[in-house]
């Protein structure tokens, strides 16, 4: 009803619908300004983009299609895209799906889906391989970005550590000075002094003549010294 309303105060309305749609475009003195159109083509088309404006300005994206169950019935949530850089790729995201004159259709005042009559002379135009081309070409200019910061990365160290080990090396040779003989150590200069000569020992008598001593030595202690 609210977009019946919009229509017939003059406000054009375009919608990109992803199958069923319950309203029909161009009743007279309904739906007058009205243009729906679905894409069939490789991918789903469920992008629940909402842009207002001449230059869509306004653009919100949401977790919900415009159904009865989605806003009426469940918790969904609507936010505004303020970054420019952000609108700027919704806008173009929204006007290439517009521009596709290929794989979209239109939804007639019957109820039907017609193709879209373009120009002999304009160029084909696949919004859906348009976008995965796109795509691809990020992909790539961002790995090739990384792998030169990477290089830059590993040579940079390098050619930053050359000159600090050179101004090393000559602080070093200036810094220090010449190498001078260390003295010769006390030990070394005083000759050695002898070893003291130990006395000769004295022979080591046999098992019977210590014996035979022993046993002189015992008489002697009882017969000669009793009186002591």
């Amino acid at each position: 009803d609210k977009i019946s309303e919009a229509c017939e105060a003059g406000v054009r309305v375009v919608m990109i619908v992803r199958g069923i749609c319950c309203i029909k475009a161009g009743v007279p003195g309904k739906t007058d300004g009205l243009v729906i159109r679905q894409i069939a083509g490789r991918f789903l088309e469920h992008a629940r983009i909402y842009a207002f404006g001449e230059e869509m300005d306004t653009i919100y994206l949401s977790s919900a299609d415009m159904m009865t169950r989605n806003t009426e019935r469940r918790v969904e949530i609507a936010y505004p895209v303020r970054d420019p850089a952000c609108r700027e790729i919704v806008r173009h995201f929204i006007e290439l799906q517009l521009s596709d004159n290929v794989k979209a259709r239109q939804l007639t005042a019957e109820g039907t889906w017609a193709r879209i009559e373009a120009d002999p002379d304009a160029p084909r135009i696949v919004c859906q391989e348009v976008l995965l081309r796109e795509a691809y070409e990020r992909a790539r200019a961002a790995v090739e970005a990384r792998a030169d910061a990477s290089k830059a990365e590993r040579v940079q160290p390098e050619a930053d550590a050359a000159p600090d080990l050179a101004t090393v090396e000559v602080a070093e040779d200036d810094a220090a000075p010449a190498p001078k003989a260390a003295p010769a150590p006390a030990d070394a200069a005083a000759p050695a002094a002898p070893a003291p000569s130990r006395p000769d020992a004295a022979p080591r008598r046999g098992r019977v003549s210590r014996a035979l001593s022993l046993f002189g030595q015992a008489f002697g202690t009882l017969f000669g010294g009793g009186d002591e």
